[in-house]
Protein backbone atom coordinates (compact mmCIF):
# COMPACT_ATOMS: atom_id res chain seq x y z
CA UNK A 1 0.00 0.00 0.00
CA UNK A 2 1.21 3.42 -0.82
CA UNK A 3 1.14 6.40 1.49
CA UNK A 4 -1.67 7.89 -0.55
CA UNK A 5 -3.80 4.75 -0.09
CA UNK A 6 -3.14 4.70 3.65
CA UNK A 7 -4.13 8.35 3.90
CA UNK A 8 -7.32 7.65 1.96
CA UNK A 9 -8.09 4.61 4.12
CA UNK A 10 -7.51 6.57 7.35
CA UNK A 11 -9.74 9.39 6.09
CA UNK A 12 -12.44 6.89 5.09
CA UNK A 13 -12.38 5.15 8.49
CA UNK A 14 -12.56 8.52 10.25
CA UNK A 15 -15.57 9.57 8.15
CA UNK A 16 -17.35 6.26 8.84
CA UNK A 17 -16.86 6.54 12.60
CA UNK A 18 -17.92 10.18 12.71
CA UNK A 19 -21.03 9.27 10.73
CA UNK A 20 -21.75 6.47 13.18
CA UNK A 21 -21.40 8.91 16.05
CA UNK A 22 -23.87 11.23 14.37
CA UNK A 23 -26.26 8.32 13.83
CA UNK A 24 -25.87 7.28 17.46
CA UNK A 25 -26.76 10.73 18.77
CA UNK A 26 -29.57 11.19 16.25
CA UNK A 27 -31.01 7.80 17.21
CA UNK A 28 -30.80 8.67 20.91
CA UNK A 29 -32.53 11.99 20.23
CA UNK A 30 -35.33 10.21 18.36
CA UNK A 31 -35.77 7.71 21.20
CA UNK A 32 -36.11 10.59 23.68
CA UNK A 33 -38.57 12.36 21.38
CA UNK A 34 -40.60 9.19 21.04
CA UNK A 35 -40.73 8.83 24.81
CA UNK A 36 -41.85 12.43 25.45
CA UNK A 37 -44.19 12.94 22.47
CA UNK A 38 -46.97 10.91 20.88
CA UNK A 39 -45.97 10.10 17.31
CA UNK A 40 -49.64 10.14 16.28
CA UNK A 41 -49.68 13.89 17.00
CA UNK A 42 -46.60 14.76 14.95
CA UNK A 43 -48.50 16.66 12.25
CA UNK A 44 -50.49 18.56 14.89
CA UNK A 45 -47.29 19.55 16.71
CA UNK A 46 -45.74 20.71 13.42
CA UNK A 47 -48.91 22.73 12.81
CA UNK A 48 -48.60 24.37 16.26
CA UNK A 49 -44.97 25.20 15.50
CA UNK A 50 -45.91 26.85 12.20
CA UNK A 51 -48.77 28.71 13.88
CA UNK A 52 -46.18 30.16 16.26
CA UNK A 53 -44.08 31.23 13.26
CA UNK A 54 -47.12 32.78 11.56
CA UNK A 55 -48.01 34.56 14.80
CA UNK A 56 -44.48 35.96 14.95
CA UNK A 57 -44.64 37.09 11.32
CA UNK A 58 -48.02 38.80 11.75
CA UNK A 59 -46.72 40.42 14.94
CA UNK A 60 -43.77 41.81 13.02
CA UNK A 61 -46.11 43.08 10.29
CA UNK A 62 -48.33 44.74 12.90
CA UNK A 63 -45.31 46.35 14.56
CA UNK A 64 -44.07 47.62 11.20
CA UNK A 65 -47.47 49.01 10.23
CA UNK A 66 -48.00 50.75 13.59
CA UNK A 67 -44.36 51.93 13.66
CA UNK A 68 -43.75 50.13 16.94
CA UNK A 69 -40.04 49.47 17.49
CA UNK A 70 -39.05 45.84 17.15
CA UNK A 71 -36.76 44.86 20.02
CA UNK A 72 -34.70 41.69 20.35
CA UNK A 73 -36.00 40.62 23.76
CA UNK A 74 -39.48 40.21 22.28
CA UNK A 75 -38.05 37.99 19.55
CA UNK A 76 -36.38 35.89 22.24
CA UNK A 77 -39.83 35.19 23.63
CA UNK A 78 -40.60 33.16 20.50
CA UNK A 79 -38.01 30.54 21.45
CA UNK A 80 -39.32 30.49 25.00
CA UNK A 81 -42.89 30.13 23.69
CA UNK A 82 -41.91 27.15 21.52
CA UNK A 83 -40.15 25.50 24.47
CA UNK A 84 -43.04 26.07 26.88
CA UNK A 85 -45.68 24.92 24.38
CA UNK A 86 -43.84 21.71 23.63
CA UNK A 87 -43.17 21.10 27.32
CA UNK A 88 -46.93 21.40 27.89
CA UNK A 89 -47.64 18.93 25.08
CA UNK A 90 -45.02 16.54 26.46
CA UNK A 91 -46.41 16.83 29.99
CA UNK A 92 -49.89 16.09 28.65
CA UNK A 93 -48.62 13.00 26.85
CA UNK A 94 -46.78 11.75 29.94
CA UNK A 95 -49.91 12.22 32.07
CA UNK A 96 -51.88 10.42 29.38
CA UNK A 97 -49.48 7.48 29.62
CA UNK A 98 -49.97 7.43 33.39
CA UNK A 99 -53.75 7.83 33.60
CA UNK A 100 -56.45 6.06 31.59
CA UNK A 101 -57.51 9.37 29.97
CA UNK A 102 -56.62 9.40 26.28
CA UNK A 103 -57.33 12.96 25.13
CA UNK A 104 -55.10 15.10 27.35
CA UNK A 105 -52.33 15.93 24.88
CA UNK A 106 -54.81 16.42 22.03
CA UNK A 107 -56.76 18.88 24.19
CA UNK A 108 -53.57 20.79 25.02
CA UNK A 109 -52.57 20.90 21.33
CA UNK A 110 -56.04 22.14 20.39
CA UNK A 111 -56.00 24.86 23.06
CA UNK A 112 -52.55 26.04 21.96
CA UNK A 113 -53.61 26.09 18.29
CA UNK A 114 -56.73 28.14 19.06
CA UNK A 115 -54.66 30.53 21.20
CA UNK A 116 -52.24 31.05 18.33
CA UNK A 117 -55.10 31.54 15.87
CA UNK A 118 -56.58 34.32 17.97
CA UNK A 119 -53.17 35.91 18.37
CA UNK A 120 -52.72 35.85 14.59
CA UNK A 121 -56.14 37.47 14.13
CA UNK A 122 -55.32 40.15 16.71
CA UNK A 123 -52.00 40.89 15.03
CA UNK A 124 -53.69 41.15 11.64
CA UNK A 125 -56.30 43.49 13.13
CA UNK A 126 -53.53 45.67 14.62
CA UNK A 127 -51.88 45.71 11.19
CA UNK A 128 -55.04 47.27 9.79
CA UNK A 129 -56.81 44.33 8.19
CA UNK A 130 -60.51 44.81 8.90
CA UNK A 131 -61.50 41.22 8.09
CA UNK A 132 -59.50 39.97 11.08
CA UNK A 133 -61.04 42.60 13.34
CA UNK A 134 -64.53 41.57 12.21
CA UNK A 135 -63.74 37.89 12.81
CA UNK A 136 -62.59 38.68 16.34
CA UNK A 137 -65.80 40.62 17.02
CA UNK A 138 -67.91 37.73 15.73
CA UNK A 139 -66.02 35.13 17.78
CA UNK A 140 -65.81 37.13 21.00
CA UNK A 141 -69.40 36.43 22.16
CA UNK A 142 -68.74 32.70 21.65
CA UNK A 143 -65.65 32.87 23.83
CA UNK A 144 -67.31 34.87 26.62
CA UNK A 145 -69.88 32.13 27.27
Amino acid sequence: MTGENLSYLANLIQRIFSYATFKFFAGGFLVVLHFFFDTANTSAMVAVFFLILIDTATGLIAAYRTRTPIVSHKMRRVAIKVAVYFLLISAGYLVERTLPIVVIDETIIGALAVTELFSILENAAHAGYTVAARLIEKLKPTLDQ
